[in-house]
């Protein structure tokens, strides 16, 4: 028989440390409490205990994306480190750097925005109660700004908000007077898929389902004309034809032209229909073996 090896025979647990990082920079990376320090600005200190090596200084850019990477996995590390982020102040820290309006930290402002606010009620209540108010930012970084990451970025957290009958009435108050030619313009952003152009696409869509697709009141009524006025019914068109499109961006395209077609005169169903050449896609959708049967039955 062969001579055994030597050691206790346990496998060493394979480290998650990126070959290209430093143990100091790594330690920094997992270090939620010291990362908010420097993605709010308000930095203690960087030395480490006595005999250790100072810990890394880095940007507000570097700790953002740290603080979202950490929190972005569905899993449950990620959760409990989301609910850690709601104690030390990230949410209402964000909320601040969006107000800066520099895109660079915009992305992953609005990258944890998303996080938090989709997984807990009470992040969402403290993102909007924090101030600058987060709504007009994220408008504001749609008009002024065109960097494809983003708008992805600022379309998830429109989608969260859209989607919940807690934000929804603030954000359409917020629509109600607001150029949508923007939010049109990211419908038509499937062909930028590495740049997250397709994800905006298919958040933004899903964001005019929910504000199109209320029953009750002036809002989905309102949110329709607001498409209708500002080029978006074409725009949701050539979602439904464009293979490059997500299959539930065209299903929620189906949705809204549902809400739109039964909001709207004949003229605007006509021109659905027949001047935007909107029939042979909703037949096409029919046979898609991956939108929904309930989006189907719209078309």
């Amino acid at each position: 028989m062969p001579p055994k090896k030597k050691g206790d025979g346990k496998k060493k647990k394979k480290s998650d440390k990126p070959a290209w990082m430093t143990e100091e920079m790594y330690e920094l990376s997992q270090n939620l409490p010291k990362l908010q320090e420097f993605w709010s600005g308000d930095i203690k200190d960087t030395k480490g205990k006595a005999g250790d090596k100072p810990l890394p200084t880095i940007s507000r850019t570097q700790a953002g994306l740290f603080i979202w990477q950490t929190i972005f996995p569905n899993n449950k590390v990620a959760l409990e480190k989301r609910q850690e982020c709601i104690k030390l102040g990230v949410v209402e820290a964000s909320v601040k750097v969006m107000a800066t309006q520099k895109p660079a930290d915009m992305v992953s402002a609005a990258g944890i925005l998303t996080a938090m606010a989709s997984t807990f009620d009470a992040s969402r209540q403290v993102m909007m109660d924090t101030k600058p108010a987060i709504i007009p930012q994220l408008l504001a970084g749609l008009t002024n700004h065109e960097s494809a990451p983003l708008k992805a970025g600022i379309c998830a957290l429109l989608r969260v908000l859209a989607g919940n009958e807690d934000t929804r009435p603030r954000l359409w108050r917020a629509l109600r007077d607001w150029d949508w030619s923007p939010l049109v313009q990211c419908l038509q952003m499937q062909d930028m898929s590495q740049l997250g152009g397709r994800n905006a696409a298919h958040d933004a869509m899903q964001a005019v389902d929910s504000l199109c697709s209320v029953p009750a009141g002036e809002m989905g009524t309102g949110a329709c004309n607001k498409l209708i006025a500002h080029g978006g019914v074409e725009a949701v068109v050539g979602v439904l034809q464009d293979r490059l499109s997500h299959p539930m961006a065209r299903a929620y395209g189906l949705s809204v032209l549902n809400q739109v077609m039964r909001r709207s005169s004949a003229e605007v169903c006509e021109r659905v229909v027949v001047g935007s050449g909107g029939l042979k896609p909703l037949i096409s959708l029919l046979d898609h073996p991956v939108v929904p049967l309930i989006y189907k039955s719209h078309a």
